[in-house]
C-alpha cells in the first residue's frame, strides 16, 4: 500500500484525478459485466432477432470462443452491436453493450476496423449510434 501512496504523492494533482476517475470507471465496468442481460428474453419478446441473439450469445462466452466467433463473423458482430445500441432502450443493457464493445476493442485495437468497414458498407457514420445515445433523454 505504501508503494501506491508513494507513487500517488509523486504525481501532479491532475494525474491523480485521472487515475481516480479511471479506477471508478473500471469498477463500474466490472459491475456492469457481472449483470449479463437475458438475451433469450430479448429474443422471445422480439426486441432482437434470432441472428442478433446468436451473435451476442456467442460474444458473451469465454475470450477464446469470443475471438473465434468474432474472426469468423466480424460483419455480423458489428451489425448486431450497433443495431442493439440503436434499438434497445434499457439503460443497463445499453451499458452492457458499450462495455462489451470496449472490451472487444481493448483486447485488439485493430478490431475497430470491423466497425468502420460495416459503417462504410452501410454508407453511414460509424459514430451515429453512439451520438444518438448522447441525445437520449
Amino acid at each position: 500500500m505504501t508503494d501506491v501512496q508513494d507513487i500517488m504523492s509523486s504525481l501532479p494533482d491532475d494525474k491523480i484525478d485521472m487515475i481516480a476517475a479511471t479506477s471508478v470507471l473500471q469498477q463500474q465496468a466490472g459491475d456492469i459485466r457481472q449483470n449479463k442481460p437475458n438475451w433469450y428474453s430479448y429474443m422471445q419478446s422480439q426486441m432482437i432477432s434470432q441472428e442478433d441473439y446468436a451473435c451476442v450469445s456467442s460474444l458473451d462466452k469465454d475470450k477464446k470462443a469470443q475471438a473465434q466467433y468474432l474472426q469468423e463473423n466480424a460483419g455480423q458482430c458489428a451489425k448486431t452491436l450497433l443495431n442493439m445500441l440503436a434499438h434497445v432502450s434499457k439503460d443497463q443493457t445499453i451499458q452492457y453493450i458499450l462495455v462489451l464493445i470496449d472490451d472487444l476493442l481493448q483486447e485488439d485495437r485493430g478490431r475497430v476496423q470491423i466497425f468502420h468497414d460495416y459503417a462504410n458498407k452501410k454508407k453511414e457514420s460509424v459514430w451515429a449510434p453512439f451520438l444518438n445515445l448522447l441525445n437520449r433523454q
